[in-house]
């Protein structure tokens, strides 16, 4: 995978390469491409906020411990 010839070249850096898998996430994007029902039936429709919560440790120096890390970022449903 591309995340991990990425870290391969900055394994002895102090760079973090991440892939982030964001899953359904409501924008625009996916908003312009379904219709409202379609949209309301996505269990575990990430908000925008939601994923961006999620990267955000990743800027610190200590997440360079999880360096290539494939970052999957979903909800629970409870049905």
């Amino acid at each position: 995978p591309l995340n991990l010839a990425e870290w391969r070249k900055h394994q002895y850096s102090n760079i973090g390469v991440y892939a982030i898998l964001p899953g359904s996430t409501d924008t625009p994007l996916l908003r312009g491409t379904r219709s409202e029902e379609q949209v309301a039936q996505i269990l575990g429709l990430n908000k925008p906020e939601h994923v961006a919560d999620a990267i955000l440790p990743l800027l610190s120096p200590d997440a360079l411990a999880f360096n290539g890390a494939c970052i999957s970022i979903s909800r629970r449903t409870t049905q």
